[in-house]
């Protein structure tokens, strides 16, 4: 019986730790001109952990290329500086 009361709290400390690293919600990235760079900038309005934007770019020697924000929380705004070329996606990335 005892090691039963054992399982069933681990099972709850279990699924009280997947809640608590739940993702942002709400998020979104936009594309930014800067002079001739472009960058992206993502958003995030809801929930917890952590974002980031990624622009990618194709360079017309090298192909295509990434360039990526800092992780940030949410609510909080990510900025991927990236070249010159031109744009082929903009996409944002949580954990």
């Amino acid at each position: 019986m005892a090691s039963l009361a054992v399982v069933a709290a681990s099972g709850a400390l279990v699924g009280t730790a997947s809640s608590a690293s739940a993702a942002p919600t709400g998020c979104s990235v936009t594309v930014v001109k800067s002079g001739i760079y472009s960058n992206a900038e993502s958003r995030c309005t809801g929930g917890t952990g952590e974002h980031r934007a990624v622009i990618r770019e194709w360079h017309f020697q090298f192909g295509e290329f990434e360039c990526v924000g800092n992780w940030v929380p949410a609510y909080a705004v990510s900025t991927a500086f990236c070249g010159p070329h031109p744009v082929v996606s903009a996409r944002v990335e949580t954990r």
